[in-house]
């Protein structure tokens, strides 16, 4: 199994709410009201997930790339949600 790739995700997928609410109550926190964003971080590496303007879906966001819209219509830019909370990244 050592140096097998078992997952390999090349672009974040978009989470719907019940996924995000489900894995607010796996760790703990509380689901309602909906936060605006959650931050995960695993061995340096950070993902947000940011609560729509709809509040239907979050969106996937790491420092290289997002799971919005946006991020489709201009891919070699970075989004409002990769600027917001990966400021330190440039791309």
């Amino acid at each position: 199994m050592a140096g097998k790739i078992l997952i390999d995700i090349q672009k974040p997928i978009t989470q719907t709410v019940e996924a995000v609410k489900a894995l607010l109550a796996w760790r703990g926190r509380a689901a309602e009201p909906l936060p605006s964003f959650v931050e995960l971080s695993s061995n340096g590496r950070r993902c947000v997930l940011v609560l729509s303007n709809k509040k239907d879906c979050f969106y996937v966001t790491t420092a290289r790339d997002c799971s919005c819209p946006a991020r489709n219509w201009h891919p070699n830019g970075p989004c409002k949600h990769m600027r917001r909370y990966f400021p330190e990244s440039k791309q």
